[in-house]
């Protein structure tokens, strides 16, 4: 009977013990978890598609821009992308400053140990072949507009100190993390680091990446810092559109602003809200 049903099994036999209960939950989470990823494989990819579509339509109208800008003269300047890990970095950077209104390089590269927090899976900012493209800069004229987290600046400093020839603007007041266990002492170590080097200078914007329910009085005492750290020759104000309108009206940001350095001498105004962005960007306006 045991040879017509397939042989049988002894007592003994492992195959005749029950399924291991952490063994069926811990394949159960890998088949999940393979199936996470198959779909959200799917979803990159019809991303990428429509980013390609975009990316023809910018093409295709790249002459209109290019007039537009001729007439008006408007925008004066770019901050244009390059990926300074790339391996013909020399040539990206190389085009990029054919244009005479490119002025600097940003390759944002904000690494957090949070997943939810990260822009990307490893902190290039340590990855020699990216620290070999950011010497590159000066070479091509160019300055580069430092988006990272505070964790990170103090390890930025031996590379942007060899550097004394390529400007360093940090975007967004160095983007504190406030809900990191010591994020705010955090952001201060980093900036100061940064602000001991001459060539380093911040812009004042992006609020809405420290809180975004932010109000005056509670973004006004850091702004306060980053202006005592950089001093004011070295402070400048922007908007950070269209990603600012995510937590408030642009007016909002500019009225706030304006409100928190009311009591500072109107050159000193004039200074963070035009003239130092003229000059560290190298527009060459008059103002």
């Amino acid at each position: 009977l045991c040879l017509l049903l397939g042989g049988c099994k002894n007592k003994g036999d492992a195959d005749s013990a029950p399924p291991d209960p952490a063994a069926v939950k811990a394949q159960q989470e890998l088949v999940a978890r393979r199936d996470a990823l198959l779909a959200q494989k799917e979803k990159l990819q019809g991303e990428a598609t429509k980013l390609t579509e975009e990316i023809k339509k910018v093409e295709a109208t790249g002459g209109e821009v290019r007039t537009l800008a001729a007439v008006d003269g408007l925008p004066t300047g770019f901050v244009a992308f390059a990926a300074l890990n790339d391996p013909d970095v020399d040539a990206l950077l190389a085009a990029q400053a054919a244009h005479p209104r490119v002025k600097g390089i940003r390759h944002i590269v904000n690494w957090h140990a949070d997943p939810q927090r990260t822009y990307g899976p490893v902190d290039l900012t340590v990855d020699p072949q990216w620290q070999a493209g950011y010497g590159l800069l000066a070479k091509h004229g160019l300055s580069f507009d430092l988006q990272c987290y505070p964790g990170q600046m103090p390890g930025l400093v031996p590379l942007i100190e060899r550097h004394p020839d390529i400007p360093v603007i940090i975007n967004h007041m160095g983007m504190p993390v406030l809900t990191d266990p010591d994020g705010l002492n955090d952001w201060r170590r980093g900036m100061k680091a940064l602000a001991a080097l001459p060539h380093v200078a911040v812009k004042l914007s992006g609020m809405g990446f420290i809180r975004r329910d932010w109000t005056m009085a509670g973004i006004a005492p850091l702004v306060h810092e980053a202006i005592d750290m950089f001093g004011v020759d070295r402070c400048a104000f922007a908007s950070d559109t269209p990603t600012d309108k995510l937590f408030g009206p642009i007016d909002r940001y500019m009225e706030a602003y304006h409100a928190i350095v009311s009591d500072f001498p109107e050159a000193d105004r004039r200074a963070m809200f035009a003239g130092n962005a003229n000059r560290l960007y190298r527009l060459g306006l008059a103002l």
